[in-house]
């Protein structure tokens, strides 16, 4: 089997452009905090599905949830890059608290998400525990 090599260097500015000046990630990040934002005014009109016809309600909730989950994964990703690549980065850590802060808010929606749904007598709570993980 052939040996492969690769680059110990990585370049940032594929992923966003202008590494921790980037306003694509700034993008981004609104874009986040507006997902997150719409998540929670969702739950405000979110009970307990009483009906097995309510689970398209369910499942829109657990679009959204998957959907931010792997944006907050890419943005912690990148974040934790920046500051690989330079620890003293204070831009880095600037937006590290900025998603810090919209992941607190989503997993306080999500703790709501998850209390509704163990309620449920249609199994959606067993099967969005394992969403968790």
């Amino acid at each position: 089997m052939k040996e492969r090599k690769y680059l110990q260097v990585w370049s940032l500015d594929e992923v966003f452009q202008d590494g921790n000046q980037s306003s694509q990630f700034r993008e981004h990040l609104k874009h986040l905090e507006i997902k997150v934002s719409k998540f929670e005014e969702k739950l405000k009109f979110f009970h307990t599905p009483k009906e097995l016809n309510e689970s398209l309600k369910v499942v829109e909730i657990i679009e959204f949830i998957i959907d931010i989950r792997m944006n907050l994964s890419q943005a912690n990703s990148f974040i934790t890059c920046l500051l690989a690549q330079n620890p003293k980065d204070q831009n880095a850590t600037a937006l590290r608290g900025k998603t810090t802060s919209i992941n607190a808010r989503f997993e306080s929606a999500f703790k709501k998400v998850q209390k509704v749904l163990v309620n449920t007598n249609h199994g959606f709570g067993s099967i969005f525990w394992t969403l968790k993980s």
